[in-house]
């Protein structure tokens, strides 16, 4: 375990054999994976208040993300290579065929190439969501209305969650090529297609009211797994518009993820600092307690490495 000393919300990343992460301190983060030793923490921002940053993508071994102060940067080999003013923005940056999409919680989406704002598109709400990419095309998600655009053109709008079970926290995911669900905050669900026909719509439901979700969506390929503030658990069928199971977990979840060398299994974080293995039937398979807070984490090959309530630490699956 490494102490930052800040809380860390920005999604680690794995480049080589190199892990890194950034935090609220305004640092950057590089540690040897195997070793847990750190490599080398490099100053992004001066900060007497604590920042914000989106979670990174890669551009070739660039890494490239954003800030709440409303700059995007681009950081190789130890170091900022560039640096452009946008505004606000904690949205993981999207590569979408020659540009990198910034959406920001201003409501204006930048497209960039190079060190050039080529075009903004304001959709007048806050974009708490990246953008996804099926084929050629990408979706935006911004409140109750998802945009799907080929280049920078719109194609089509879906407009037809009802605003009553929306408000700025949607999340979507891809289910195939021509397919996308989208998630409002109030638990509304509705399967899209890339023409924008609503496919299947419904609302969750747990214990008498709506379902508020606001953690990002994830897939096993089969189910989505959605999971609301109160710690409902859900697991869905996008194409038989069908609910598999549900389970509740106690406590605040805050973000979850899923990956193969989970052996299938959803790995489900609190920001208490709890982790659960949950199976497709919605049971708990394993249960690891981590030293604090969790504001997010990434598994790899056989370890949960999580940026957390004032430090980096790496869990091994044996210790579930």
């Amino acid at each position: 375990m490494y102490i930052t000393g800040e809380w860390g919300f920005s999604k680690p990343v794995i480049l080589g054999d190199t892990l890194l992460t950034l935090n609220r301190n305004g640092f950057l983060y590089a540690f040897d994976f195997s070793s847990g030793r750190l490599l080398y923490k490099t100053k992004i921002e001066d900060v007497k208040v604590a920042t914000t940053f989106s979670d990174i993508n890669f551009k070739g071994d660039t890494l490239i993300f954003s800030s709440i102060k409303g700059f995007l940067y681009m950081f190789l080999n130890g170091k900022v290579i560039r640096k452009l003013r946008i505004e606000p923005s904690v949205i993981k940056p999207v590569i979408y065929k020659d540009y990198i999409v910034v959406p920001t919680i201003t409501g204006r989406v930048f497209f960039i190439k190079g060190e050039r704002v080529l075009k903004v598109l304001d959709f007048g709400v806050p974009i708490w969501t990246s953008p996804v990419k099926l084929k050629d095309l990408m979706i935006i998600i911004a409140g109750n209305r998802a945009r799907v655009f080929n280049d920078t053109t719109l194609k089509c709008e879906f407009e037809k969650a009802h605003p009553e079970h929306g408000l700025t926290f949607s999340q979507h995911l891809p289910i195939n090529d021509s397919l996308f669900i989208f998630i409002t905050e109030k638990g509304q669900i509705n399967v899209v297609s890339t023409d924008c026909k609503l496919v299947h719509q419904r609302l969750l439901w747990s214990k008498g009211r709506w379902v508020r979700v606001i953690s990002p969506l994830v897939s096993n390929g089969k189910y989505v797994a959605i999971i609301g503030k109160e710690g409902s658990f859900f697991l869905y069928d996008p194409l038989r518009d069908s609910v598999i199971c549900n389970s509740h977990l106690s406590g605040f979840y805050h973000y979850f993820n899923i990956t193969d060398t989970a052996k299938g299994y959803f790995a489900v974080a609190s920001m208490g600092g709890s982790i659960y293995l949950i199976d497709d039937r919605c049971e708990i398979r394993g249960k690891v307690s981590s030293r604090g807070g969790i504001g997010a984490f990434i598994i790899f090959k056989n370890s949960i490495f999580i940026n957390g309530e004032s430090y980096v630490e790496r869990l091994d699956f044996a210790d579930f």
